[in-house]
């Protein structure tokens, strides 16, 4: 089930499809064909990226410098705002009866633990936490009343990020697979696998911390596929 009817079940509406047994076995067909697709697109890009990434290193490209010490570990922590860029721009079509559909901003959290595979080149597992997102239907009728639901989404992953250069001052662009779980109050929850993709800049104050500014889009797929969702953020890094 996508993220609307999720958040519908939320709300309090009846959301649930009326199928007959003939049109079930159709639907479940397609979701399990649109499954496969996804996956093999998936796992194709991330070949793709990896056998990039491990292409970059193996040419040793660029030059090491304290900055980017290949090998090195380092852990670092992100925080920002999370900012819904699916649900809201569809939610008026999905519930009948004219609304206003509306999602509130939440508080977006991260850790990360990686390493340097080569000087412009970085691989880091990465755990991100919006704890509060706030889904609000508004009727545009004579009563006016409206009904608010939260729900909460936690995403883990890998990525990858390459960096243009291994100065004080870093800018990089990343890419990330994984899988992000929504929690939604008074409604189901559910997981599915998500592309992350984006960019942003770090800046060394010496060897061992740098601070960064980072913007990365969610894009979940199959169960979780109207979760998109815009992650900015600055954070701290430390590196072993």
């Amino acid at each position: 089930m996508a993220l609307l009817p999720r958040l519908g079940l939320g709300l309090g509406l009846d959301t649930r499809p009326r199928l007959n047994e003939s049109t079930q076995v159709s639907e479940d067909l397609r979701i399990m064909r649109l499954s496969i697709g996804t996956s093999s697109r998936c796992l194709t890009i991330a070949i793709f990226v990896m056998l990039m990434n491990v292409g970059i290193a193996s040419v040793g490209y660029g030059t090491e410098s304290e900055f980017a010490r290949v090998a090195a570990l380092y852990v670092s922590s992100n925080i920002g705002v999370g900012l819904d860029m699916g649900a809201e721009d569809e939610g008026e079509d999905f519930v009948a009866g004219g609304v206003n559909f509306d999602i509130d901003p939440s508080v977006a959290v991260d850790l990360r633990y990686g390493t340097r595979i080569a000087s412009h080149v970085a691989w880091e597992w990465q755990l991100e936490y919006a704890p509060e997102f706030e889904a609000t239907c508004a009727c545009i009728d004579e009563s006016a009343s409206e009904i608010k639901t939260k729900y909460s989404v936690f995403s883990f992953g890998i990525n990858s990020k390459i960096f243009a250069t291994t100065s004080r001052i870093q800018p990089y662009g990343l890419f990330g697979l994984g899988f992000t779980m929504i929690n939604i109050k008074n409604g189901p929850d559910d997981i599915g696998p998500s592309i992350r993709g984006g960019g942003g800049v770090a800046y060394h104050i010496n060897e061992h911390w740098s601070m960064n500014s980072e913007v990365t889009y969610v894009y979940p797929l199959l169960a979780v596929e109207d979760l998109d969702y815009l992650s900015v953020g600055v954070g701290i890094q430390y590196q072993f």
